[in-house]
């Protein structure tokens, strides 16, 4: 039996390490990558490493975002009922303000001006909790699809065709 001695030298391969990080909800929590690359790896390649960390960090973010959606959503729901039955109420009112002025007069009667503010307050706050819950409901399947992993839907896709109607 002959001892053999087998030698192997260290190669030494100039290197980086990236750092990926960002934050995962309104909260403050994050999340943080560390990936160590050949420094000499080609653009194409790096460039999927740094797609694949950050999906992850998009699918972790998603995860977290997604019952805040929900809740919004819900509370929204909940929100507009009272707004509504708050705008039905002082219409209501004004209405009856009205009927009784006019029960002494002749004539049309027009709302009083603090009457006809105040009911315009009450519709941009509907129009305002609306936009709320269409935000939410476009928000869901778009995060339930980043952490399922596929191909989410369009976030906005009548404001893509206004993009689109504009280049044309």
């Amino acid at each position: 039996m002959t001892d053999k001695a087998i030698e192997v030298r260290a190669t030494e391969v100039p290197g980086m390490k990236i750092v990926f990080q960002g934050p995962l909800g309104p909260d403050g929590l994050g999340v943080a990558f560390e990936i160590v690359a050949d420094a000499t790896i080609a653009r194409e390649d790096l460039d999927i490493v740094l797609d694949t960390v950050a999906g992850a960090r998009r699918r972790q973010q998603a995860m977290e975002q997604l019952p805040l959606e929900k809740q919004r959503l819900s509370a929204n729901l909940k929100l507009l009922k009272t707004a509504e039955i708050d705008r039905t109420r002082h219409k209501a009112q004004m209405q009856g303000r009205m009927d009784r002025i006019g029960a002494r007069r002749r004539g049309e009667i027009e709302p009083a001006p603090q009457d006809v503010n105040a009911l315009a307050q009450h519709d941009r706050r509907i129009l305002e909790i609306n936009s709320q819950i269409e935000g939410a409901r476009a928000a869901i399947p778009y995060l339930e699809a980043i952490i399922a992993g596929r191909e989410p839907p369009e976030l906005f896709p009548e404001t893509a065709n206004d993009t689109q109607m504009a280049a044309e």
